[in-house]
């Protein structure tokens, strides 16, 4: 997908995915291992200190927190939603969030672009939406967010890592749960960790501009399967490791892992000949 360069974060955007003053979780549900369940619970053992909203018009109560039946119910400002609901609803949540006055959307919920045509316009719609409410968006089909320094826990990741000073940054939920298993066995330590997902609007390059001015982040780590921006995914990077150590490891390398990679983001990882030539 082709991000428009100007498209940036503004200073309440930022403030919403790295330190949420309110986060609301669309979805949440009373059933244990639901993810609208699993990620609400998750926020709330995390400490994290900020008002916590769950909605669902189904439920009056979730995890013993009042439930509203929509976004515009809330009766406070919030700065970020989780969105964990079916992925034919998703725009329409989206549209919820922006006349709501919503910052930030983090769409766990899967079934856009990965899944083909029919997705991918889903998905051209989902953002198309945002955009009119200047709404950024982390995911979709992503596992979320985890940021220990604040804390929270907003995804529905078993568990939090270690605090400590290493971001990571992957397109890949499932090496963001190894990284906290490793994290929990070795006691290395994390500062921030960032699922993108599909990637549709947030990116890798995004991330990196913060964590080079991120005072508690120390390294980086990324996990890439593509790079809608690679140039300026090469310049970010570039000005990172001048001051902080930057590791790449890049995905879908060979023919297999380029089917995989599709399969599992709607990435386009194409070949290492094309991935360098891009660069």
């Amino acid at each position: 997908m082709v991000k428009n360069p100007q498209y940036e974060f503004d200073a309440s955007s930022e403030r919403a995915l790295f330190n949420p003053r309110s986060i609301a979780v669309i979805g949440a549900s009373r059933t244990a291992g639901k993810v609208g369940h699993e990620v609400l619970k998750n926020i709330i053992i995390s400490g994290y200190p900020g008002a916590i909203f769950p909605v669902n018009p189904a439920a009056s109560e979730v995890l013993e927190k009042r439930c509203y039946p929509s976004i515009s119910d809330v009766p406070e400002p919030v700065d970020a939603a989780i969105v964990a609901v079916p992925s034919k609803l998703v725009p329409s949540v989206i549209e919820e969030c922006g006349t709501a006055g919503v910052k930030l959307a983090i769409v766990l919920t899967a079934g856009f672009r990965e899944t083909g045509p029919a997705g991918a316009r889903l998905e051209k719609t989902m953002l198309r939406t945002a955009r009119r409410y200047s709404l950024r968006v982390l995911g979709p089909n992503c596992l979320g967010f985890i940021n220990t320094y604040l804390p929270i826990n907003a995804s529905f990741a078993p568990a939090m890592p270690m605090k400590g000073g290493i971001a990571f940054i992957s397109q890949s939920g499932a090496l963001i749960t190894s990284a906290i298993d490793w994290s929990l066995k070795t006691g290395a330590g994390f500062s921030m960790m960032f699922s993108i997902g599909n990637g549709m609007d947030l990116d890798e390059v995004e991330l990196l501009k913060f964590f080079a001015e991120h005072e508690e982040t120390k390294a980086v780590a990324m996990y890439v399967e593509s790079a809608a921006r690679g140039r300026e995914l090469v310049e970010a990077a570039s000005k990172l490791a001048v001051h902080k150590p930057i590791f790449i490891l890049r995905g879908g390398v060979s023919e297999a892992g380029v089917r995989a990679a599709s399969s599992h983001t709607g990435s386009i990882a194409g070949s290492r000949e094309a991935w360098m030539a891009g660069l």
